[in-house]
């Protein structure tokens, strides 16, 4: 299988916000948002409809965590916390993964639109929001 979501979680460990048993969380390669980060599950499944109620759970916790934390560190005003399921929902990575956005009100549209996060700002992040 090649999922770049498992090769990060084989091998980029240091990009790690948080992890436990169930899942990993680490910034979005391409943010949406200044901030913009992703809850993996460890286990490897399509979506979320594949994944046990417990997993789920697991996951969308950790997402209410990392967004209480973005709202403290980041100063964001609302939050955005989604999964993708399928190609026509806009999912890319078939691995399932919640994007944690923070909204900021002194955007235009409440998104700070970014390229792909450069190695030192997704440091930061890091060091930020890591519990």
């Amino acid at each position: 299988m090649d999922c770049i979501f498992c090769n990060v979680r084989d091998t980029a460990k240091e990009s790690f916000i948080y992890q436990d048993d169930e899942v990993f969380v680490v910034p979005d390669r391409f943010p949406s948002a200044k901030g913009h980060v992703l809850v993996i599950t460890k286990k490897h499944v399509k979506d979320m409809l594949e994944s046990d109620d417990a997993t789920i759970g697991s996951a969308f916790s950790i997402a209410k965590k990392v967004a209480i934390m973005q709202r403290e560190k980041l100063g964001a005003d609302s939050m955005r916390i989604s999964t993708n399921i399928g190609k026509g929902a806009g999912q890319i990575i078939f691995h399932f993964h919640i994007h944690v956005l923070p909204i900021y009100s002194k955007e235009p549209d409440g998104f700070s639109r970014h390229k792909e996060i450069t190695a030192s700002e997704a440091k930061r992040l890091v060091e930020l929001l890591k519990f």
